[in-house]
Order: structure tokens, then sequence, then C-alpha cells
């Protein structure tokens, strides 16, 4: 609900309008031993439009290699919490991080203007991968992570799973409005379930989302 403050309100106005004002100084302004914003723009520009690179074989390689062993070392983890009575978690990194890493790679070698992403762009973009996804489902931060949640919770949330992969065929296309409301409104099942459940699907890599998330496709 939008209270009436008079207070409030001249401080958010305040706020807004200092950041305009700052940003305008910035375009017109540049301090001592940084990039005037306007260049920056500038040079970014013209990255994008000159400059495409491609991974070269030692980075396609590298990049590779880490994908295979992230996987595997999380198999290992995942049969051993299994093995121990443990929910385990999902493989964090699929063919959609994949991609995101390849990507991340091409745009470092883009903002040096090389025509070829190395295995060194690669190291940078999968320290960035590590810091944040991996670090992510550590601790149990990752949308499609279990691990954090009761015996009761993740019986619901995998039970959710089995009937979507039911409800959606392998190559058919659902609105996701439809999925929640036959699955909450009829099945009786969570909110929380039905989406941490189309969430770990679509950490594995068996639907996607299209049309800004209206969309559930079935892909594996």
């Amino acid at each position: 609900r939008d209270i009436r403050d008079e207070a409030k309100d001249r401080a958010i106005a305040r706020h807004i309008l200092d950041i305009h004002i700052n940003f305008s100084m910035a375009e017109t302004s540049t301090p001592e031993g940084e990039i005037n914003l306007l260049d920056l723009k500038r040079f970014i520009s013209y990255c994008r439009s000159k400059c495409a690179p491609v991974l070269s074989e030692e980075a396609a390689e590298v990049l590779r290699n880490h994908y295979v062993g992230i996987r595997e070392t999380h198999r290992t983890q995942k049969r051993l919490s299994t093995k121990n009575g443990g929910a385990g978690s999902s493989v964090p990194i699929t063919i959609r991080q994949l991609e995101a890493i390849i990507r991340i790679s091409e745009s470092l070698a883009k903002m040096q203007l090389c025509y070829e992403a190395t295995s060194d762009h690669v190291a940078e973009a999968i320290r960035l991968f590590k810091v944040s996804t991996l670090n992510a489902a550590s601790t149990g931060a990752l949308p499609g992570d279990l691990s954090s949640l009761g015996p009761d919770q993740v019986r619901e949330v995998q039970a959710v799973e089995e009937q979507i992969k039911r409800r959606v065929p392998i190559g058919s296309t659902v609105p996701q409005k439809k999925i929640m409301d036959e699955f909450i409104s009829l099945q009786g099942y969570s909110q929380f379930a039905v989406r941490k459940a189309l969430q770990v699907l679509q950490n594995r890599g068996e639907i996607r989302f299209a049309n800004q998330q209206k969309l559930v496709q079935r892909i594996n």
C-alpha cells in the first residue's frame, strides 16, 4: 500500500534526483585516472560492432575438461550423499551454464578486441563461475538445490517433478500458468513445491522457459 508520508516522500525524491544529477555530472566530468563514461560507452559499442571472438582449440579443451570434471565430482558427491541418507543436490553445471561460460569468455576477449578467446579468457570466466554459481551451490542458495529443505518438502518437490514430466512430454510446450493452476488448485501441491520443481528441472536441463517464462518447454 502507498502510504502518504511527506518526510519519506521528500527523502525518496531527493535520492532519485541525486542519482540523476550525479549521473549527469559523471558524463561531463572525469576524475583523474578514470575513463570518461561517454568514452567507455563508445568503446563498448565499438567492441560489439567490430569484434566477434571465437574459442581457440586450446581454450575449448580447457573448458571441456572443466565441464566434465565438475559434473563427475558432483555425481560422486551426490552418490555419497544419497548413500548416507541425504537427498543430494543437483549437478550445479548444465549445458545452459556451459554456454554461459563460453559467452563470458568471448565477452572478455571482446573487451580486449581479441578475435580469439584464449585459455586465459576461459580461466577468468571459470573463476567468475566458481565464485558465483558453485559458491551458491555449496551454501544451498541455488534455485534448484534441495539440500536446505526438510524431508517432507523434498518428497513433495520430487513428487511434483515426476508429475510435471508425465504432464509435459518431451518436445511439448505448456503455459507455466496452466501448470501452476493444475498442480496447486487441482492436485493440492504447494506453490513453493511447484516452483521449486520447475527450477530443479530447469537446472538439470530437462525443461526451459520461453516467452519471458510464460511457457515451459520439455527438452529432455
